[in-house]
C-alpha cells in the first residue's frame, strides 16, 4: 500500500494554516510607517505589540514565516506536503488570504524566471513532475498524466482564462457542477494536458496575459477577482495483479484583496465591484464561520458564492487543505493585519475528511456515460415539454387575437349606437319643441298625453341649461309642495335634486339626485322617437357590457400568456442548465477515455491555438529574430495588482509598428476606451533609437503629457499612455544596460496615473479661446481666478476627451443626436465665467437644450479694485 505523505497531520482533517509576514517596502520605510513594526513573529505564533485596541493579542499557528524567510522554506513546509499528498492520490488545496500587497501573489507564483524567486506552485508543479517521472521510470505498469485548468471569479462570476478567441468574446461566464464521485467542475472549463513545468508555466503566462487584457478592458483595479490555477493528475498503477487508477486535484488559489473598501478608496461603481468581489470573501467568512461552531446544524451557506461552491470540497470534504495568510508588518496596515490574523485563526478549527481518490477508469467512465444517456433522456423530455408549452402560447396568442377583434367590433359598435343615440335625443328635443310652441297646451293637457312609465326628455329649461336630458315618468299629478300640476321623473344621470321625496312626503322611489319636479309643459315628448331611444340606450348597455366582459376576459387571457411565458423561460433556463451538465459530462467522459497519443494531440492543439491569440494581440515574436529577442525594444504593461503586472509584453521589431484597435492594420493590437483604429506608430532604429509618432485614432501620451508633435523619441523607462485603458513601460535594453537603469524605479502604477493626473493639459483645440478667455478674467479679477480657470479648463478637456470616446463606442440611436461634446466657458455678468462640457448636435444646429453640463463651480472672487 502506499504510506502516508510527507509531515501530514495525524488525522489528516485539520486545515494546516501558515501565516507570512512580508517584509516593508519602499514607501512604508519612506514613509515611516513600519518605524515600529507592531508584529512580533515567532516559529508558530503573531503577537501585537503596543497599547492600541489589539495591543497584547496573540494568535497561534502551525507555522509562522517573517519577514526573512525565504521562498523555499515557504514551499518545504506547505507545498512539499501538497505534492507527496498528491503522490498518495489527495486532492489538496492551498488558500493565499490576506489584504492587497501583502504578498499573496508574490507566495504563490513569485517570479518564475529566477530561481530563488519562485513561489509555491511553481516549486510543486516542478517538483510534482519529477517525482511522476521517476515512479514511471522506476515502478513497471505505472503511468501518468496532468491537465491543467486557470480560472477567473470576478464579481461572482466565472471565467475561463484559458479559452481560445477574443477576450471579450471568450469571457463567456462558466458554471459550477458538482459530481458525486469527481466533485464539484465547471462545465466547459478548459483542461490543457501537460507534461512539464514548462507546459504548465505556458498557461500560467497565458492564462495571466488574458486576465490583464480583460482586467485592463474592465479597468478593473487591484487584486479586484481570485485567480484559481488547478492541476488534475491522473495515474494509473498495477496493485495484486489488477489495475488501479486514481486521481488528484490541485488547487492554487489567490484569492482578491481582502482590505475594506473605505481602506480601498472604493467608490461609486468600483464601491459596487468591490462589494459584488467581497460577497465571496465574506462567503467564504461565513462558510468558516459556520463549520467551526460546535454542534452547529445549520448547513453552511456554500451556494451564496461561486467561490465556496466551486471550493466545498477543500473546506469541509475531500481534500488537505491549507491556508497561508499573508500579512504586512506596516502599523498602517494593522487593522488589515488583525482580520487576517482572526480570520486564519477561525479556520484552524476547520476539519476535512481526505480520502483516497481510487477508482476503475473504465467503471468511472462508464459510469459518466450512463449519467450523461440519462441527462439527454431527461433532456428530451424538457424539450417534448417545451414543445407543450409553445403549442399553448400559440392557443393564447391566437385566442388573444379573436378577442382584439370581437373587442374592436364592440367598440365599433357601441360608437355607432353612440351617435344613433346623440342623433334622436336632438330629432326628439326639435320635435318636442316645435309640437310645444305650436300648440301651446295648458298643464292639463301636457300632462293628459303623458303616461306612467313613458321615456322622455326634459327642455333646456328644466335643466338649467344641460341640454334636454332623458328621464323615465314616475308620477303625474297635484303635490302638496306646490300648486298646479307637476310630473315627477327619475333622470338618467345623477343631476337631480331629491329621490323622488319633497318636504318629507314620498311621490315616487328613485337613486339619490335623480329625482326631479317639473311642470307638464317642461316634458318634451314624442312616442315614436322615444321608443326608438329607449331600444338604442338599452342596446347601448348591452355593448357596454360586453366590452367590459371582454376586458376582463383580456385581461385573464393577458395573465395566462404571461405565466406560459414565464415557464417556457424556466423551461429554457432548465434546458440550458441541462445541457450544461451533459457538455460537462461530456468533456470528463471524454478526457478520461483519450489515450496518451490523442492527449498529446490535444496540447498540440491548443497550443497552437493559445499562439494565434497572441499574435492577434501582437504579443507574438515569429518576425523577430532569436538573437535579437533580448535587445529588442519592449513595452511592457503596468497594472495595480502585482500579479497583472508585466504580463503584457510587446517586443518592437527594426521598422515601424503600428499600434491600435484595428487587428487588419495594427501589429499590436489594443481595445478600450479612446482607443481608436489607429494610435500610433513605434519606429525601432536599430534597436537603440525608438521613436512615436501620434495618428488620428487615439491619444497617446508619454510621461503623462499628451503627444501633440510629429515625432517623440522615448526614452529607456518612459511611461506610455494609450487611451484610457493602458500604460506600458518602455524597455530599450541595449540603452538601459549602459546606464544600467533600474527599471523597477518607474514600474509603479499609482506613479503613472499621479503624473497623467498632474501633467494634464488644455485640447489644442481648445487652447486659443481658453488664452482669451483667461486674459479677461485676469484683467477683470486676480491672477488666481484665472489659474483656477485654468486648472478647471484642463479637467473638462479631460472630460471632453473621455466623453467623446465614449460616444465612438455606442452606437448612434443611443446618442440622442449628440455629434460630440466640446469645451465651452460661459461668462456670467455678475460674476466668474463657468468652465462648461457642452454636447454639440450632428446637424451642427448648436449645443442640444440644456446639454450644458457646468464642470465645476468656481468660487467666487471679487473684481480687481479700479
Amino acid at each position: 500500500g502506499m504510506e502516508p505523505a510527507v509531515g501530514a497531520d495525524a488525522d489528516g482533517n485539520s486545515i494546516r494554516v501558515v501565516v507570512r509576514c512580508r517584509p516593508l517596502n519602499g514607501k512604508e520605510l519612506a514613509s515611516g510607517a513600519g518605524a515600529a513594526s507592531p508584529l512580533d513573529c515567532s516559529a508558530d505564533c503573531v503577537r501585537i505589540t503596543g497599547s492600541g485596541t489589539s495591543g497584547g493579542k496573540s494568535f497561534a499557528y502551525d507555522r509562522v514565516f517573517g519577514a526573512e524567510a525565504s521562498q523555499e522554506e515557504v514551499y518545504q513546509d506547505v507545498g512539499v506536503r501538497m505534492v507527496e499528498n498528491a503522490m498518495n492520490s489527495y486532492n489538496g488545496c492551498i488558500f493565499a488570504y490576506g489584504q492587497t500587497g501583502a504578498g499573496k501573489s508574490h507566495s504563490v507564483v513569485g517570479d518564475v524566471r529566477g530561481e530563488a524567486g519562485r513561489g509555491i506552485l511553481p516549486r510543486s508543479l516542478t517538483r510534482l513532475f519529477e517525482l511522476l517521472s521517476e515512479r514511471s521510470k522506476g515502478e513497471v505498469g505505472f503511468q501518468a498524466s496532468a491537465l491543467a485548468s486557470y480560472l477567473e471569479i470576478y464579481n461572482e462570476r466565472l471565467f475561463d482564462l484559458l479559452a481560445s478567441g477574443p477576450v471579450a468574446d471568450g469571457r463567456a461566464e462558466l458554471q459550477v457542477r458538482s459530481h458525486p464521485t469527481l466533485g464539484a467542475f465547471v462545465a466547459g472549463l478548459t483542461e490543457s494536458p501537460i507534461l512539464d513545468f514548462a507546459d504548465a508555466l505556458e498557461l500560467l503566462d497565458f492564462g495571466a496575459k488574458r486576465r490583464a487584457v480583460g482586467a485592463t478592458q474592465m479597468n478593473a483595479q487591484s487584486s479586484r477577482s481570485h485567480g484559481i490555477f488547478t492541476v488534475q493528475v491522473r495515474m494509473s498503477a498495477s496493485k495484486d495483479g489488477a489495475v488501479v487508477d486514481s486521481l488528484a486535484k490541485l488547487h492554487f488559489v489567490d484569492l482578491a484583496g481582502s482590505e475594506r473598501q473605505k481602506k480601498s478608496g472604493s467608490e461609486g461603481m468600483r464601491l459596487k465591484e468591490g462589494i459584488g468581489i467581497n460577497q465571496s470573501l465574506s462567503t467564504l467568512g461565513r462558510v468558516i464561520s459556520d463549520l467551526t461552531k460546535p454542534g452547529g446544524t445549520k448547513a453552511p451557506p456554500f451556494r451564496d458564492s461561486k467561490l465556496t461552491l466551486l471550493l466545498k470540497d477543500a473546506l469541509m470534504g475531500n481534500s488537505r487543505t491549507a491556508l497561508l495568510a499573508c500579512v504586512s508588518p506596516a502599523s498602517s496596515n494593522l487593522e488589515e493585519t488583525v482580520g487576517t490574523l482572526e480570520f486564519a485563526s477561525r479556520c484552524k478549527l476547520v476539519k476535512t475528511s481526505a480520502r483516497r481518490n481510487e477508482h476503475s477508469k473504465v467503471d468511472l467512465i462508464a459510469k459518466l456515460t450512463k449519467e450523461k444517456a440519462e441527462m439527454e433522456s431527461l433532456l428530451q423530455q424538457e424539450k417534448l415539454r417545451s414543445d407543450e408549452l409553445f403549442r399553448k402560447l400559440d392557443e393564447e396568442l391566437g385566442k388573444e387575437s379573436e378577442q382584439l377583434e370581437a373587442a374592436a367590433g364592440a367598440a365599433g359598435e357601441r360608437r355607432r349606437l353612440e351617435e344613433q343615440v346623440r342623433r334622436l335625443q336632438s330629432n326628439l328635443a326639435t320635435a318636442s319643441a316645435e309640437d310645444r310652441s305650436a300648440r301651446r297646451s295648458t298643464s292639463k293637457e301636457a300632462a293628459a298625453r303623458l303616461t306612467i312609465g313613458d321615456r322622455v326628455l326634459l327642455s333646456e329649461k328644466c335643466t338649467a341649461g344641460r341640454g334636454a336630458l332623458p328621464a323615465t315618468v314616475r308620477f303625474i299629478g297635484e303635490a302638496e309642495f306646490s300648486g298646479g300640476m307637476w310630473v315627477g321623473v327619475s333622470l338618467d344621470e345623477p343631476v337631480g335634486k331629491n329621490d323622488g321625496s319633497v318636504n318629507g312626503k314620498r311621490y315616487f322611489d328613485c337613486t339619490e339626485m335623480h329625482g326631479l319636479f317639473v311642470r307638464p309643459e317642461g316634458v318634451l315628448a314624442a312616442p315614436s322617437v322615444n321608443t326608438a331611444l329607449g331600444e338604442f340606450q338599452r342596446r347601448l348597455e348591452e355593448v357596454k357590457e360586453k366590452e367590459r366582459r371582454l376586458q376582463q376576459e383580456r385581461q385573464h387571457e393577458q395573465e395566462l400568456r404571461a405565466r406560459l411565458e414565464r415557464e417556457r423561460q424556466t423551461q429554457l433556463e432548465r434546458e440550458q442548465d441541462l445541457m450544461s451538465q451533459i457538455d460537462g459530462l461530456k468533456g470528463m467522459q471524454e478526457s478520461f477515455a483519450f489515450d496518451q497519443a490523442q492527449m498529446d494531440l490535444k496540447r498540440e492543439q491548443q497550443h497552437r491555438q493559445r499562439e494565434v491569440e497572441l499574435s492577434k494581440l501582437g504579443m507574438h515574436f515569429m518576425d523577430i529574430d532569436p538573437e535579437d529577442m533580448a535587445s529588442a525594444p519592449k513595452l511592457v504593461n503596468m497594472h495595480p495588482d502585482p500579479a497583472l503586472k508585466g504580463c503584457l509584453i510587446y517586443c518592437l521589431p527594426l521598422g515601424k509598428t503600428r499600434m491600435g484597435s484595428d487587428s487588419e492594420r495594427c501589429r499590436v493590437t489594443l481595445s478600450g476606451l479612446n482607443i481608436g483604429a489607429e494610435v500610433c506608430t513605434l519606429d525601432n532604429v536599430g534597436n537603440r533609437r525608438l521613436t512615436l509618432s501620434p495618428l488620428a485614432g487615439g491619444i497617446p501620451r508619454v510621461n503623462g503629457r499628451i503627444v501633440t508633435q510629429e515625432r517623440c523619441e522615448l526614452e529607456d523607462g518612459d511611461r506610455l499612455a494609450i487611451g484610457r485603458a493602458y500604460i506600458f513601460q518602455v524597455q530599450i535594453p541595449l540603452r538601459s544596460g549602459s546606464r544600467g537603469r533600474d527599471h523597477s524605479e518607474t514600474d509603479d502604477f499609482e506613479q503613472a496615473m499621479e503624473e497623467i493626473a498632474e501633467k494634464t493639459e488644455v485640447d489644442p483645440i481648445f487652447q486659443n479661446g481658453i488664452e482669451k478667455a483667461m486674459k479677461l478674467v485676469k484683467s477683470d479679477f486676480h491672477p488666481e481666478a484665472a489659474a483656477q480657470l485654468l486648472s478647471l479648463a484642463r479637467k473638462a478637456s479631460e472630460a471632453c476627451i473621455m466623453a467623446n470616446g465614449v460616444l465612438q463606442e455606442m452606437p448612434s440611436r443611443w446618442r440622442g443626436g449628440v455629434a460630440r461634446y466640446e469645451l465651452s466657458i460661459m461668462f456670467d455678468a455678475h460674476g466668474l465665467p463657468e468652465v462648461c462640457v457642452v454636447a454639440r448636435r450632428a446637424d451642427g444646429a448648436g449645443a442640444l437644450p440644456g446639454d450644458a453640463l457646468g464642470f465645476a463651480a468656481p468660487q467666487e472672487i471679487s473684481p480687481r479694485s479700479p
